[in-house]
């Protein structure tokens, strides 16, 4: 059974290095001013990961309802963003996710004589077979347009702090 269908995102920005320059005596104004620019660099990543955690579930949800995904909305409540020190993981556990985005074959009924399963608005469907089911990507569409926006916030950061 699949697990964890998801992508991540991890920022890691190694400014420290910046304040062991080594820097003659004369230029400890610099070494200050790079100190005071690496730590709001760091606090700026800190707010990025978060908002592109965010934009990541709703592009997700997004692609499910454009490829006609959402039936039961099971699979479109469980994208769930886990957040971590400049790193999100965004994505679902429900083990019927990796179906949904990368298609499956056929299924047959084996030890009845039919699948039974319900549908909202339709009811209960008996079939001797389903299938097979197309890909619908969400995840790989999502992560698609996240690395679009990565650059475009890093790029902004970059001119904020000048």
């Amino acid at each position: 059974m699949p697990g964890r269908y998801s992508h991540s995102i991890y920022i890691k920005c190694n400014i420290r290095a910046l304040e062991n320059l080594d820097l003659p005596v004369p230029f400890f104004p610099i070494k200050k001013m790079l100190r005071r620019s690496a730590q709001e660099i760091e606090k700026q990543v800190d707010f990025i990961v978060p908002e592109l955690a965010e934009y990541s579930q709703v592009a997700q949800r997004s692609a499910l309802a454009d490829t006609g995904s959402i039936i039961t909305g099971k699979l479109d409540e469980s994208i769930r963003i886990k957040n971590g020190h400049n790193y999100a993981d965004i994505g679902t556990s429900l083990f019927y996710a990796q179906y949904v985005e990368e298609g499956r074959g056929p299924v047959h009924a084996k030890n009845k004589p039919y699948l039974v399963f319900k549908i909202p608005g339709r009811g209960w469907i008996r079939k001797k077979s389903v299938g097979p089911a197309p890909a619908r990507y969400f995840v790989k569409r999502s992560s698609k347009e996240l690395a679009k926006e990565i650059p475009k916030r890093l790029e902004a950061l970059g001119d904020a702090i000048g």
